[in-house]
């Protein structure tokens, strides 16, 4: 069964959000730029961990350009209605949007009338990671192992939403590998992890960043598996998904970056670039979204952020394809 065609309502929601698309290629000089206030978009509402990462990187960038970079809210379609503007925008640097990778990525992949796919849009340099999580009780916890996910009940999992990276990863696990699940969306991961604690739910999938992790403090919930490639250095004792005999996966990571119409002008484009890259390894970056989590430790660029946003496209096409055969 192909999960895709189980949407469509949202189908009809991302469909109408395409309609402002038809931004206009522009000449800027990135001698005189910004010439006016820069808009952010961001495709959640205020007060997530997404806004969070925008507004630290907006107010770096306000700093380093001496003009207002303003945080615009646009919640909606899994980020489509906040690309989909800023596509309606002049390619002119004035309009950027803070994305999740699954926003340009996953979203077109599984609702392909949404307006855009990921080749619209010209990444800046990325700001901060977290690699997706299997989160579970004490008891369900001490099952993890190889064939853990063998069992004749489907294991009832909570996700950030029904497009996010986490959510289409277990619809794919399960349709393709044939593996007992069920993901259950919500709407972020705070009501997601609110779910397993109120007992809806068997356990949680969702990115492991520092809001989430600072809400399992003191509830007994446990990172039982990583979605990522590697184990990660904070926690160095959570196995993958790949070394408990689950390879094949999708990736499933959350990567922060900002995102600028595909036809603004290079050289706007490298300027950004370098702003944002000491945005990234600001202190202040840092503190709002933990040490752990942010890019100041290894090369980012625009070039690599279209690389990881290349690798998660062909590594959700892989299974899809599977899945449709």
């Amino acid at each position: 069964m192909t999960r895709r065609l189980a949407l469509p309502a949202l189908a009809s929601a991302l469909a109408l959000a395409a309609t402002a698309c038809g931004g206009e290629a522009a000449t800027a000089d990135p001698d005189r730029y910004p010439e006016r206030p820069v808009t952010m978009l961001v495709g959640f509402a205020p007060g997530g961990g997404t806004d969070t990462i925008a507004r630290n990187v907006a107010r770096c960038l306000n700093e380093r350009l001496d003009r207002e970079v303003v945080v615009e809210n646009k919640p909606g379609g899994s980020q489509a209605i906040a690309l989909n503007d800023l596509l309606g925008a002049p390619a002119d640097g004035h309009t950027m949007a803070m994305v999740t990778t699954s926003g340009p990525v996953v979203v077109p992949l599984r609702v392909p009338t949404v307006g855009y796919d990921k080749d619209d849009f010209t990444q800046l340099n990325e700001v901060t990671h977290a690699p997706s999580v299997l989160i579970t009780p004490a008891d369900l916890h001490e099952e993890v192992g190889p064939g853990f996910l063998d069992r004749e009940e489907d294991l009832v999992v909570s996700t950030p939403g029904a497009l996010s990276a986490p959510h289409q990863t277990l619809n794919l696990l399960a349709d393709v590998r044939g593996a007992p699940l069920r993901a259950v969306p919500y709407e972020g991961s705070r009501p997601a992890i609110t779910a397993l604690l109120a007992g809806d739910v068997d356990a949680v999938f969702t990115e492991s960043s520092k809001e989430v992790m600072d809400q399992l403090e003191d509830t007994g919930l446990h990172v039982s598996v990583s979605g990522g490639q590697e184990r990660m250095p904070h926690i160095p004792d959570v196995p993958t998904f790949e070394e408990l005999g689950y390879d094949g996966l999708p990736m499933s990571d959350s990567f922060w970056f900002p995102v600028l119409h595909g036809d603004t002008p290079d050289e706007l484009v490298e300027l950004l670039e370098g702003h944002t890259r000491s945005c990234a390894e600001s202190p202040e970056l840092a503190e709002a979204v933990g040490e752990d989590y942010v890019a100041n430790d290894r090369p980012t660029s625009s070039d690599l952020s279209r690389q990881v946003m290349d690798a998660m496209h062909e590594s959700f096409v892989a299974l899809i394809r599977e899945e449709e055969s």
